[in-house]
């Protein structure tokens, strides 16, 4: 998702500085020092958050406010003042107009988790109406064969309860999207998800309960997911990678359906439906000591184990199908050939694999016309023999292929923007267009 920020004051050097260090952090920005060209800027363009100053000459900040929720009443604004205004500024909140207010001098860490936390409520909106739409035309995204009919089954029961589910697997079989689906029949409000991989211990407890302000050095009031996930669901992804420091406290939410932020002294309760996954074996995991066997039978009251894609050969052709709609934007039935081939790599991917593939050969397919199925073939007997066999590690390539080689991938991880592969591979952007002329692509 792109993070798109208007900012509007008639300090120059103030916008210099607070816009170079946002695009520093990975959001797009746009500047003006006129309230009117913002309006106008802003009718062209359109963006997700607006920073306004609130004393400028030509129009006050909260004027400036009400004529940009005319024009999109989704857009969040965040009035910044040197002379805050705390009931003005409330009454504005309630009413909808703002989101925020920040003082100057501007704290970069404040203005910084602040924005992180809009951006995750416009995400978590996003997926709503995502989900409203689809409701709302009664679709179901899943292909017709034996083993998804299965999951689907599943999915109905799971909806008609608020009871946890846990769903285990391969990495790539399908977990976050079977999560969705559950939450999408459950008709809850919104759907919130956390890797827990992906979170560092020293600040797993914030995520997940919230902070109280002056809970420490720089600390701001802020929600965590069990809050953002309030009246509807909250995916716990990796759950083989929570620490364990801390597990009794999850395990305490989950049954009380309460929380305490951290700092906090009032606990806060949250109506939150539970959806959890991993990629490991939970026995494993409360063998070695890395998983409270409690928390596991409070997740696992709905169980459902996720068959890998090579045990699925059924699977395998339709999913291809699907994947070669949603990238050529148009069926293209692939010859027998290709689908053997399919059907006899080991996939250790699983589907998210075999959707890289598909990608991967409309990219490639799209710069040199070759056909869909001598890429696919020519892709995967590159990675595996057609018995099933890894490649051997020990074989030996000539330089020039394996150049090619990583070319072509870089391609195809960037989307074709040749300017981002030639910066990954090291290699000026001519030298990356005057190799693919001679590779004839």
């Amino acid at each position: 998702m792109r993070k798109t920020i208007l900012i509007v004051d008639d300090d120059a050097n103030f916008l210099d500085v607070i816009g170079e260090f946002l695009v520093s952090e990975g959001y797009e920005v746009t500047t003006t020092i006129s309230p009117h060209e913002a309006l106008k800027l802003f009718k062209k363009t359109g963006v997700h958050i607006v920073l306004l100053d609130q004393q400028m000459p030509e129009m006050k900040g909260t004027e400036l406010a009400v004529k940009l929720k005319d024009i999109d009443d989704t857009v969040k604004i965040i009035i910044l003042t040197a002379f805050p205004d705390i009931k003005n500024a409330i009454a504005l909140i309630k009413e909808g107009i703002i989101v925020d207010y920040l003082t100057k001098p501007i704290d970069l860490a404040d203005l910084t988790n602040t924005l992180k936390h809009i951006f995750n409520e416009i995400r978590l909106e996003l997926m709503e109406g995502a989900t409203a739409k689809i409701h709302k035309a009664g679709r179901v995204e899943l292909p017709e064969t034996k083993y998804f009919k299965e999951i689907l089954d599943f999915v109905k029961i799971a909806s008609k309860v608020r009871s946890p589910v846990l769903l285990t697997g391969e990495t790539g079989t399908g977990k976050n999207y079977i999560a969705r689906l559950i939450h999408r029949f459950s008709r809850r409000e919104r759907f919130v998800s956390l890797n827990c991989a992906a979170v560092p211990e020293s600040i797993f407890e914030s995520e997940l309960f919230g902070v109280e302000k002056g809970a420490f050095t720089g600390a701001i009031t802020r929600r965590g997911m069990f809050e953002l996930a309030e009246g509807g669901t909250l995916f716990l992804d990796e759950i083989g990678e929570m620490p364990l420091s801390l597990q009794a406290k999850i395990l305490d939410a989950i049954e009380r359906l309460k929380i305490r932020r951290v700092g906090g002294e009032r606990e806060i309760p949250v109506d939150v439906r539970i959806i959890s996954a991993t990629n490991l074996h939970p026995d494993e995991l409360i063998d070695s000591g890395k998983f409270r066997k409690d928390l596991y039978f409070r997740l696992n009251v709905l169980h459902f184990h996720i068959a890998p894609l090579r045990e699925r050969k059924e699977d395998i052709e339709v999913l291809a199908h699907v994947f070669i709609r949603e990238f050529y934007g148009k069926d293209i039935r692939l010859k027998e050939e290709t689908l053997r081939v399919l059907k006899e790599y080991p996939w250790p991917g699983n589907i998210r694999e075999l959707k890289n593939v598909i990608e991967r050969s409309y990219i490639l397919s799209t710069y040199n016309g070759e056909e869909i199925d001598r890429i696919i073939i020519s892709e995967l007997k590159n990675r595996y023999d057609i018995g099933g066999r890894e490649v051997e590690r020990n074989k030996i390539l000539p330089l020039a292929e394996l150049e090619k080689n990583a070319i072509l991938h870089a391609l195809s991880v960037y989307n074709g923007n040749k300017s981002k592969a030639a910066k990954a591979l090291g290699i000026s952007l001519s030298t990356l267009k005057r190799k693919l002329k001679n590779y004839q692509y």
